[in-house]
């Protein structure tokens, strides 16, 4: 067995929750929308979400750049291996001729086939990183707009807008205590 087959392969990126990391892309596209009725449950989710993204995208960005590592270390004991048997052999070999038998051999092939997996993995983990920046900017539009709608002053700033809908929030909870009292109280 060469130090080639000894050398450790590459596992199938798999994200946490034991889901697959396709799986795990899939469902948190799919929470990219919410119900502009119930804001208050996207925004506390959206934090939340966004840092499950980022920690997973590093993760996976950190396993990328393992693989091509992998994939240059492979790609340079195949090149040695190549050479040392076509000079056991007294055979002239050309460099095209080594990169060529590099290109076709089943580890290289293996391994660089992952490597693109995993490239196209942190390509889709940060174009989704990306819209759920874009979602914080229409929660946070969509916020102000709500609080406009109940008779707040007008929050252009981010903390403004956490201000009023913290009075916002404040005010349902008064309510529902109010109503919970004269319930009781019946």
């Amino acid at each position: 067995m060469t130090q080639r087959e000894k050398a450790p392969q590459l596992q199938k990126p798999i994200g946490k929750f034991g889901e697959t990391i396709v799986e795990f892309i899939e469902r948190l596209e799919a929470a990219l929308k919410f119900d502009k009725n119930r804001l208050d449950d996207a925004l506390e989710e959206q934090a939340g979400i966004f840092h499950e993204i980022a920690d997973e995208l590093a993760i996976q960005i950190s396993r990328r750049d393992q693989a091509k590592k992998y994939v240059t270390d492979l790609e340079s004991q195949t090149i040695v291996e190549i050479r040392t048997a076509a000079r056991e052999k007294d055979q002239k070999i050309t460099d095209k001729e080594v990169e060529a038998q590099t290109q076709l051999d089943a580890f290289v092939i293996k391994a660089s086939k992952m490597l693109a997996e995993l490239s196209l993995i942190v390509g889709r983990l940060s174009a989704l990183k990306e819209s759920y920046v874009q979602r914080s900017y229409a929660l946070k539009d969509l916020v102000a707009l709500q609080i406009n709608q109940y008779g707040v002053e007008s929050a252009s700033n981010v903390e403004g807008a956490k201000g009023a809908l913290n009075e916002v929030r404040y005010q349902r909870v008064k309510d529902n205590d109010k109503k919970f009292r004269e319930e009781r109280r019946k």
